[in-house]
């Protein structure tokens, strides 16, 4: 049986554009015409090559996403070095006198005294979530410990409402100026929103002593207190804690370097799949390049024979292919951009719990460097398919086609 004829060329969209048609030279209207000549064999280049750029852009996603989250957290909100628990004789024996006792303290650099509690607050489906009340002392003083911001613009505490968490509005499907419900020991109260935050671990509700008094009527009582260290180090840290538990009002201490610690190893598990998620890519992408590689070489068989034939050398004749698969993997990477952010919103949001809220950002490093691997990849199955060039017997084209 006689083989397929190739296809018979057809006018392409570029050439109707006479302005950039007129100044290519021959080799790259050939290339041009070959690519869309294929229609089938490019949109399956393009479609696997964006789908392995979008996953290593996904992968990237999601590593900035959780860490970006974690260092956002205990770099930019979490100001204090260190929070602790009082007893409940603290407000009674006179706090001043103990906020003296803490400042004594030769590591000590500041210390301010809140009213922490755990609350819930109804949603819309007859469900509830918790979260932590916190009044701060001072809600001058407050960002000085935690930052309260909304796209890098600092929000102050307001005796008119209260200001809430992020993921919490999100769950709750509120914006700021609505009410929320809140029960606190068992009494349910209605308060305004008066501003959200950036926050990504647990969920807050911050207010000032005055619109806490307000809504509850009840006088503030400090249960506990956050601080400021002047030293850091493990040492530093030891002896502070060992100074604070010798004053009789303080129950606990936990420091945020702990935390943070203990935050990055529950996190691990995540973080592990990443570089797995980024490698799978990477060879997906080969598999795809080498495959798309062979299957052009082979069918085109023929059509290399004549070339090599009328005297293009084996480098020419590779050059002849590997224009088209770079032009394919930078347009199929170019593709994979858009298909890569809507994976890493996807999977984002999944691995996302109630109480944690991830970065949705990717830096354009990252998308930079998902482009350069995946031409790298390109790059590298182009050498290894260097051989097959020179198996291309010219013989083959002076065949009949009987």
């Amino acid at each position: 049986m006689r083989p397929k004829p190739p296809k018979s060329g057809k006018t392409i969209l570029l050439e109707r554009a006479g302005f950039v048609w007129k100044r290519m030279n021959f080799t790259k209207k050939v290339t041009a015409r070959n690519i869309f000549r294929y229609k089938q064999r490019l949109f399956m280049t393009v479609i696997g090559i964006a789908a392995c750029a979008g996953l290593m852009i996904t992968g990237f996603g999601l590593k900035e996403g959780i860490i970006g989250a974690t260092e956002a957290q205990f770099s930019s909100i979490y100001k204090f070095d260190m929070q602790g628990t009082l007893s409940k004789n603290a407000n009674e024996d006179g706090k001043d006198s103990l906020k003296e006792k803490v400042l004594d303290i030769s590591n000590v650099r500041e210390v301010m005294f809140s009213y922490s509690k755990n609350a819930s607050v109804a949603m819309e489906d007859n469900k509830s979530q918790d979260a932590y009340i916190v009044v701060p002392e001072s809600k001058e003083e407050l960002n000085s410990f935690i930052n309260l911001n909304i796209k890098d613009e600092e929000l102050r505490l307001q005796d008119d409402g209260v200001v809430i968490t992020k993921k919490l509005a999100k769950l709750l499907n509120k914006e700021a100026g609505e009410t929320i419900e809140i029960t606190l020991e068992k009494k349910v109260f209605q308060a305004k929103i008066s501003a959200i935050t950036e926050h990504y671990l647990q969920h807050y509700i911050y207010m000032s002593p005055g619109y806490y008094e307000k809504l509850t009527g009840n006088k503030t009582e400090y249960n506990s207190f956050y601080g400021l260290l002047k030293e850091l180090s493990e040492e530093d840290e030891n002896n502070t804690l060992n100074a604070l538990k010798g004053l009789e009002d303080i129950n606990s201490v936990e420091f945020k370097s702990n935390v943070h610690i203990n935050f990055n190893k529950m996190s691990s598990a995540i973080n592990s799949v990443i570089p797995v998620l980024i490698i799978s890519a990477g060879v997906l992408a080969f598999v795809v390049i080498y495959n798309l590689t062979n299957i052009n070489i082979s069918e085109r068989k023929r059509e290399l024979a004549t070339i090599k034939l009328l005297g293009f050398f084996n480098h020419e004749l590779a050059a002849y292919i590997y224009r088209e698969n770079m032009i394919l993997t930078v347009l199929g990477s170019l593709v994979g951009i858009p298909m890569g952010m809507f994976f890493n919103k996807f999977i984002i949001g999944t691995a996302e719990t109630n109480d944690i809220l991830f970065l949705q950002k990717i830096h354009p490093m990252y998308y930079l460097i998902s482009i350069a691997l995946t031409i790298l990849f390109s790059i590298i199955v182009n050498l290894a398919m260097y051989n097959r060039f020179d198996k291309i017997d010219m013989i083959e084209s002076l065949k009949s086609a009987e």
